[in-house]
C-alpha cells in the first residue's frame, strides 16, 4: 500500500498542476509589436535565464539528495513524515521544472530559425512576438493552443518557483526539529571523556 506521504503528494501536486495550468492561461495576452532584433533579443534572455535556473535546480536537488541520502548520517534516518514530504515536493517540482527547461532549449533553435525567415525592417509587428509562437511547427497565437512559448516559460517558472518555496521550508523545518541523539557510529568515535553519556543516550 502506498504511505500517507505518497497520497499527499499525489494530491497537492494534482492542485498545484491545476493552478499553474489557470495561472498559465490568464498570463496569455495578445501580441506585442515588436522588430526582429527584439524577437531575437527575447530568444536570447529566455535561454540565459532557463539555464541559469537549471544549474540551480540541479545544484540543490544534488546537495539535498547527498544530505538526506547519501552523508555518513542521513537526514532521511531523522526527519519526520513533513519533511520527507517536503523533500518530495522539492524533488517533484525542480524535475517537472528540468523537464520543461530541456524542453524550452531544444526548442529555441526552432523558434529562432522561423524569426530569421521573416522579413527584416525597423517596423514593430505583432508577428515577431515570438512568445505566442508555438515550440515547434508554424503556429501562432491561438492558434499554437496551449504548446506556445509562454506557456512554458510560465508552467517553468512557477514549478522552479514552488521548489524554492519548498526548500525554504524543509530548512526553516529542520532547523527548528529539536536535537537528536548521536547515532551509535557517533558513539565510536566519540572522546573516552562523552563515551559514557554518549552510552547511556542510546539505551
Amino acid at each position: 500500500m502506498m504511505s500517507t506521504n505518497l497520497y499527499a503528494l499525489i494530491i497537492v501536486g494534482l492542485l498545484e498542476l491545476l493552478f499553474v495550468a489557470l495561472q498559465s492561461r490568464i498570463a496569455v495576452g495578445k501580441p506585442n509589436a515588436t522588430t526582429r532584433d527584439g524577437a531575437l533579443l527575447t530568444i536570447s534572455k529566455i535561454d540565459d535565464l532557463t539555464k541559469w535556473m537549471a544549474t540551480l535546480e540541479v545544484a540543490i536537488l544534488g546537495g539535498l539528495a547527498y544530505l538526506v541520502l547519501g552523508s555518513e548520517s542521513p537526514l532521511l534516518n531523522r526527519m519526520n513524515g513533513l519533511q520527507r514530504l517536503l523533500a518530495m515536493f522539492v524533488g517533484m517540482n525542480f524535475g517537472i521544472s528540468l523537464l520543461l527547461c530541456g524542453w524550452l532549449l531544444t526548442s529555441l533553435g526552432s523558434i529562432a530559425t522561423r524569426v530569421y525567415g521573416l522579413t527584416s525592417d525597423s517596423v514593430p509587428k505583432a508577428e515577431f512576438d515570438v512568445v505566442t509562437w508555438s515550440l515547434y511547427g508554424d503556429k501562432k497565437g491561438k492558434d499554437a493552443g496551449f504548446l506556445t512559448l509562454n506557456y512554458f516559460v510560465t508552467f517553468k517558472h512557477w514549478f522552479w518557483g514552488l521548489g524554492l518555496g519548498a526548500v525554504a521550508a524543509l530548512v526553516i523545518s529542520l532547523m527548528m526539529a529539536p536535537p537528536q541523539p548521536p547515532d551509535k557510529k557517533t558513539c565510536v568515535t566519540t572522546c573516552e571523556i562523552c563515551a559514557p553519556k554518549c552510552a547511556e543516550s542510546q539505551r
